[in-house]
């Protein structure tokens, strides 16, 4: 095999190569209506790309979107954009989309983490909206690779945060700490009214916190009445 052939054939396969990859990349990138939230809060409507893929596994979503790489950043097109641009969490307040009859809002937030570094204890992400009444409620996904099963299927770890959040009070995190013991103390210091923290039970789980919100919010209307 001469040169001139061995040179064809590298060229051919850079073809198919960048082909299949472009295939891929239009299979998988999926672009819906959305807006962002620049810092003046002014909103910019456009288009958002979300991907099938986990930008972290690598895994591939068959009937749905990968949402995790949303909590640090978005790629976005506005109006009157040509090319997309990503976003990340120190540039917008945060973003919203509509997907399969499904509304999605993330909001940033600084987020502390514990570290030993002293400069990566506070990290800004963005949180997706899960409830909204008069508490409003958020979810972190996180996924980190799993060095004990380096060699076992399940490489990756991936766990769920919230946090619950109203504007005079700030925002906490949903978890067993020093001074929240339990979802009844983390409720009074997210500041809900005490008459309904009273008759909360002591051992209700932090799991609970969705479905006790909307108890919560129903129990507030009838309040009004």
């Amino acid at each position: 095999m001469n040169y001139n052939e061995i040179r064809n054939r590298i060229l051919c396969l850079l073809i198919v190569f960048c082909g299949l990859n472009a295939v891929n990349n239009n299979c998988c990138a999926i672009k819906v209506a959305g807006y962002i939230l620049n810092e003046n809060s002014d909103t910019i409507h456009g288009t958002i790309q979300l991907s099938r893929f986990n930008q972290v596994t690598g895994a591939f979503k068959l009937n749905g979107i990968e949402l995790e790489s949303l909590h640090s950043r978005v790629v976005f097109r506005g109006l009157n954009d040509r090319a997309f641009e990503t976003y990340f969490p120190e540039e917008i307040m945060g973003f919203g989309f509509k997907y399969k009859f499904t509304e999605y809002f993330f909001n940033r937030f600084a987020v502390i983490h514990n570290s030993i570094v002293q400069n990566e204890s506070q990290q800004f992400r963005f949180l997706c909206l899960i409830h909204k009444g008069a508490f409003e409620l958020y979810k972190d996904i996180t996924t980190l690779y799993n060095p004990i099963n380096q060699f076992d299927y399940d490489q990756y770890l991936t766990y769920s945060d919230y946090y619950l959040y109203r504007t005079s009070n700030g925002l906490f995190k949903v978890e067993y700490q020093d001074n929240i013991r339990n979802l009844r103390d983390l409720m009074e210091q997210a500041g809900a009214d005490f008459r309904f923290i009273q008759f909360m039970p002591q051992n209700i789980r932090f799991k609970d916190i969705q479905a006790l919100l909307i108890i919560y919010d129903r129990w507030v209307l009838c309040e009004k009445d």
